[in-house]
């Protein structure tokens, strides 16, 4: 029996899919490692990081994987937008900017006073919000953040990667990365353009560009060591959570997708003649629209600051959280979760009427309109609530945040079929039965957390049903 291995490094778990398509299918999720003690808000040593993914998975692969079977294909995915920058020798620099590592507002404003809002080289092939907080970003904030890291890179050379592209590495040791995870930084053709390149600072760091199901190489001695996947094994170049998760629901054209995760994104795929009308319809509306990339489709969409990040944020302050009887660990986290549950009952049919609001967004907005500058929260003492109505406030501010997203894409949405749900937050009872009352076309769970791990699978040749 061949078996395939997706992983999914997602910003709070990896995920671990095994699978062969037909009868046999595990499925293990551990917690994402936190960023190193001292370190805070994104900033993470990238080697420790990598070795901690690592470490999780090789005690998984020793349990999981049956008697005299192998693995004969591996695909990694993960969170993107991130500044892990290394050597062409694959000496990691410094700390990763993870992509919620807060970006310095001067090195906003100065990306809009150069380019005039507009990111430069894209042409009409993606389309991306102006303001969002996209790689090059990114990249400028670590650059002015380490400085002599950044010389030692202008002058000698290096890659800016992702981190499954430097799982990969670490596995097969070839340098590549796909367009989906460098979005933002390559036009059309999967070039940098010049002046935008010029303004990060860093010189040439775009490692080679390759399309998301191509094979990559095979493990190698050192691969095999530190993973626990057998020397040979075909590596694939692989693609962000996002895109992986999109390819994972294998819907048709026209369905309105929620991945539900840390973040949240809506996103519909889209057919070949609707691509100029969606690039369009995203520069004027402030969605942002990727066109089709190998085997993974188009999409129109747009992502929040809210979701499980917002729940873990906002759910233990409500009173009688029973977070000390239970623990702060994951399972611990749950455990509170359904006590919480129990209490809240069923939705107020009409919501909550409060004489306060939230906004689900806490401490910086993604959206139609985004601000590293914005602070949500409650507009006012939530105390004056009962824990009953602060939490299903909360869970409603989730659909809040996602709503003007939701009216965006109209224009491109079958409302005849329901609205699609997978990643962690679709485990959630209020989850689904708030989305459930407000979406009128209705709700389909179609997978929970491991969403971008089955559109992996896709990508390793294992096919899904389509609806």
């Amino acid at each position: 029996m061949s078996l395939v291995l997706a992983i999914d490094v997602g910003t709070s778990s990896v995920k671990l899919l095994l699978t062969n398509g037909k009868r046999f299918e595990k499925l293990h999720a551990f917690l994402t490692p936190f960023p190193s003690e001292g370190d805070s808000d994104g900033i993470i040593d990238s080697r420790d990081y990598l070795d901690s993914i690592w470490k999780g998975i090789r005690e998984w692969l020793i349990e999981a994987l049956p008697k005299g079977k192998k693995i004969t294909k591996v695909g990694i995915t993960s969170h993107i937008q991130s500044a892990l920058l290394v050597t062409k020798t694959g000496q990691h620099f410094a700390h990763m900017h993870r992509w919620d590592h807060p970006i310095d507002s001067a090195v906003t404003d100065d990306f809009i006073s150069q380019f005039n809002g507009k990111w430069p080289g894209l042409g009409m092939s993606s389309v991306l919000n102006p303001r969002g907080s996209w790689m090059p970003m990114r990249l400028r904030n670590w650059a002015l953040t380490y400085p002599e890291a950044g010389k030692i890179i202008y002058q000698n050379g290096g890659y800016a990667l992702q981190v499954k592209d430097a799982l990969n590495y670490d596995l097969c040791g070839v340098f590549a990365s796909d367009a989906r995870s460098m979005r933002g930084w390559l036009n059309f053709e999967n070039e940098v353009n010049a002046q935008l390149s010029s303004w990060v600072g860093l010189g040439d760091i775009c490692p080679p560009i390759l399309e998301p199901q191509e094979t990559l190489g095979e493990v190698n001695d050192f691969g095999s060591e530190i993973s626990g996947i057998d020397e040979g094994v075909e590596v694939i170049v692989g693609c962000d959570d996002f895109s992986a998760g999109i390819h994972g629901f294998a819907s048709r054209t026209g369905t309105l997708l929620n991945m539900a995760n840390t973040t949240e994104h809506l996103a519909v795929t889209l057919s070949d003649k609707k691509s100029f009308v969606a690039q369009q319809h995203a520069t004027e509306t402030g969605l942002s629209y990727l066109p089709k990339n190998g085997d993974l489709e188009a999409v129109l969409y747009c992502s929040t600051a809210s979701g499980g990040m917002t729940l873990k944020m906002c759910l233990p302050r409500i009173k009688g959280f029973p977070f000390e009887e239970v623990g702060w660990d994951e399972e611990g986290y749950i455990a509170a979760l359904y006590w919480l549950i129990d209490i809240m009952g069923e939705r107020p049919e009409n919501g909550v009427d409060a004489e306060i609001g939230f906004d689900a967004e806490i401490f910086t907005k993604r959206g139609l309109k985004p601000s590293a500058k914005h602070i949500g929260g409650w507009d006012g003492n939530p105390s004056i609530l009962n824990p009953r109505e602060q939490a299903w406030m909360i869970f409603e501010g989730l659909i809040d945040s996602l709503h003007p997203i939701r009216v965006a894409l109209l224009p491109f949405t079958n409302e005849g079929r329901p609205v699609k749900i997978g990643g962690g937050l679709s485990m959630i009872g209020p989850v689904l039965e708030s989305r459930a009352a407000r979406w009128p076309q209705g709700i389909e769970v179609v997978a929970t957390r491991e969403i971008s791990a089955r559109g992996i699978c896709r990508l390793l040749g294992i096919e899904v049903e389509i609806d």
